[in-house]
């Protein structure tokens, strides 16, 4: 999995600025193409920071390895649980 492209920078709709709760990124579907195939897991600072997993793939091993991929809180490791 990679975080950053040049690909998903070139789309009016940054995936550092997805807010899930804006309709814009429902209605936009040729930019959240360009965030899949350009920068499948990216990281928002909207809501306090969130990663979101653009490809289905991805969305499933994240489903799939719920220890790695956590928000519980773990103060020995940091803000976040896995990655």
């Amino acid at each position: 999995m990679t975080t950053t492209s040049d690909a998903a920078a070139d789309s009016p709709l940054r995936p550092e600025d997805f807010d899930h709760h804006a309709p814009e990124f429902a209605r936009n579907s040729d930019a959240w193409r360009k965030v899949a195939r350009g920068c499948p897991v990216a990281h928002s600072q909207r809501q306090g920071g969130f990663y979101v997993a653009a490809r289905y793939a991805d969305v499933d091993q994240v489903a799939h390895e719920d220890q790695a991929f956590s928000s519980v809180f773990d103060p020995a490791r940091g803000l976040g649980g896995g990655h």
